[in-house]
Order: C-alpha cells, then sequence, then structure tokens
C-alpha cells in the first residue's frame, strides 16, 4: 500500500460476507476427490501395518492420535 485511499480499500475487503448458503457451495467445489498424502497414508496404517506393531517413543504423538501400535517403553 503506498496511499491511505489504498489502506480504506484493502479494510473495505474485511467487510465482505457470504451467505451460509454460498458458504456452503465453496466448500462443496473446494472438496478435495480424496484424502491427500499424508492423511491418506496414516488413516491406511491398520490395513498395512496393523495395530500390533511397536512404535519409537518418538511417535508417540502421532501413533496415540491415530490410534496404531504400541508404544515401546
Amino acid at each position: 500500500m503506498k496511499t491511505v485511499t489504498q489502506l480504506e480499500e484493502n479494510l473495505k475487503s474485511l467487510e465482505f460476507k457470504l451467505t451460509p448458503e454460498q458458504v456452503k457451495r465453496l466448500d462443496e467445489a473446494s472438496k478435495p476427490a480424496e484424502i491427500p498424502f499424508p492423511n491418506s497414508f496414516v488413516s491406511n496404517y491398520d490395513r498395512f501395518i496393523g495395530k500390533n506393531i511397536e512404535v519409537p517413543r518418538k511417535f508417540e504423538a502421532i501413533s496415540t492420535s491415530c490410534n496404531f501400535g504400541r508404544i515401546n517403553l
């Protein structure tokens, strides 16, 4: 921004509102056809690896949040 007028115009853009119907249409249009990597990979851990694997402690957060594996003590 170089001028006060540009600043004012930019601030006016914050007043822009979408109706719930418009938001719904945008959400539907932007929904991915498939879950992108790495989420698609993580959601398939059980099928590829199984729940009975031992997971190093440094991966404890992801293994507990994704509900797979046992934590090495």
